[in-house]
């Protein structure tokens, strides 16, 4: 029989500030996993929005809550907190990301796909990401694919 802590998950926090839908922000913090089944190294917040569950938890001063991915427009976090030499392989590209609701996101994107499509900003947004990364001024900014209106290159 397992005791709790065999099943029990090494996780380390990363501060984020979440956009939700509704309009509403929360500062909190994300539990990752100190290994990715992805890459090497610990999980990416990345990783973490593009899972298959649909809720997941955030850490607040109030306690912890369960957070609906479909609602979140998009995730800011500290690029020096996770940004790693691998996020930024392939060919680089300058985006403005119109959003719904309003809003507009601009920053760097980074294609880096197979050899059998083009490292273009059309085939990066039509990969089965439910999260885009973009990197904008010292921050990566997770972006929920349902929220984008439109990208201009």
């Amino acid at each position: 029989m397992s005791t709790m802590d065999e099943l029990k998950v090494e996780t380390k926090t990363i501060d984020v500030e979440l956009e939700l839908s509704d309009g509403g922000r929360l500062a909190g913090s994300l539990f990752l996993r100190l290994y990715s089944s992805h890459h090497s190294g610990a999980e990416h917040v990345g990783d973490l929005l593009n899972d298959a569950a649909e809720f997941f938890p955030v850490k607040m001063a109030q306690g912890v809550q369960l957070i609906n991915r479909r609602h979140v427009r998009c995730v800011r976090v500290a690029a020096r907190m996770e940004q790693d030499e691998l996020m930024t392989l392939g060919a680089k590209h300058r985006v403005s990301l119109s959003l719904n609701g309003g809003g507009l996101v601009e920053g760097d994107i980074y294609v880096d796909l197979p050899e059998a499509l083009a490292s273009r900003v059309k085939d990066y947004f039509n990969q089965s990401h439910r999260f885009f990364p973009v990197f904008s001024s010292g921050v990566i900014v997770y972006i929920n694919a349902r929220e984008i209106v439109a990208v201009r290159d």
